[in-house]
């Protein structure tokens, strides 16, 4: 016993030495060193609001996919009060910024599949929407593009001649896909506490959060009934939705309105 109590104290000592002094996390912190935007004021912020308001009624890009969807959230920072449904548009300005003072073309390296960033057909992203395209030739006189992580890592590892295994790129791929959890959640939230299944499948597919396989409804579907104590394959691990029919659920109210 009194050999278990000295390993768990270096143990902890060896664990407080390795979040003080994190390699990994200090080369990060010098790779983004002098590269990150300047912190907006809450006056900026307000102008930044409204300006934004004004965009999302009138459906320009970016970010008005969100207007509805993360209406209640907010996140902080200091003192500051980030209204999420305004996230995505408030880079947008610093992109423009960034393209005016350089005059350099611009690649967004993001995973962002909402139709209020990318161009699609058949659900097939081709790149950036052509009014943000255009705005930044208008504004800056430069390209812009738009791309996901892992063609950034593939097109990275052959310019720099890296090799990146496949099944690396798909575990990248993996960990940045959102969870059905969390997307149906989304849903929920944005359409209201009380959804039918056939707004959730109309829902899903205005905004693909993720991509979606053949049976993607089946999943939706299952998805509640893992979390929905009226169904059986209810997983026990936590109650979010109540069954009021065969194909109409409710997102409890502890978990409709929340920040981030």
């Amino acid at each position: 016993m009194r050999s278990f109590v000295v390993l768990s104290r270096v143990f902890r000592r060896s664990i407080q030495i390795i979040f003080r002094h994190d390699p990994v996390q200090i080369e990060l912190m010098n790779l983004f060193d002098g590269r990150i935007g300047d912190i907006p004021s809450k006056d900026s912020l307000e102008i930044l609001y409204k300006e934004g308001e004004f965009r999302f009624e009138n459906k320009i890009p970016p970010g008005f996919k969100d207007a509805k969807n993360k209406e209640h959230e907010v996140k902080l920072y200091g003192d500051l009060i980030i209204k999420s449904k305004y996230a995505d548009f408030i880079i947008w300005p610093e992109i423009l910024n960034q393209a005016k003072s350089t005059r350099r073309p611009i690649i967004l390296v993001t995973d962002e599949r909402k139709e209020d960033w990318c161009w699609k057909e058949n659900n097939i992203i081709l790149g950036a929407r052509p009014e943000l395209v255009t705005e930044i030739s208008m504004k800056a006189g430069v390209d812009f593009r738009l791309i996901s992580s892992t063609q950034f890592i593939s097109v990275a590892s052959k310019i720099r001649k890296i090799s990146i295994s496949k099944s690396t790129l798909t575990d990248i791929e993996q960990s940045l896909s959102l969870s059905w959890k969390e997307f149906v959640l989304q849903a929920f939230r944005a359409i209201g506490p009380i959804v039918k299944l056939e707004e959730l499948y109309s829902w899903i597919e205005e905004n693909p959060l993720r991509a979606l396989t053949a049976n993607w409804k089946a999943t939706a579907r299952k998805t509640i009934y893992y979390y929905c104590q009226e169904r059986d394959l209810f997983l026990g691990k936590g109650i979010l939705f109540e069954a009021l029919d065969e194909s109409i659920y409710q997102l409890l109210p502890e978990h409709y309105h929340f920040s981030g």
